[in-house]
């Protein structure tokens, strides 16, 4: 089910971003 997958990995790479951006915005205010 490659649309699935897709989803999945949509998913764990907005997480992803989502995660680095409060990290990043946290360190350079």
């Amino acid at each position: 089910v490659p649309f699935a997958r897709y989803l999945a990995m949509n998913k764990i790479t907005n997480i992803k971003r989502y995660h680095i951006a409060k990290v990043y915005r946290r360190d350079n205010p």
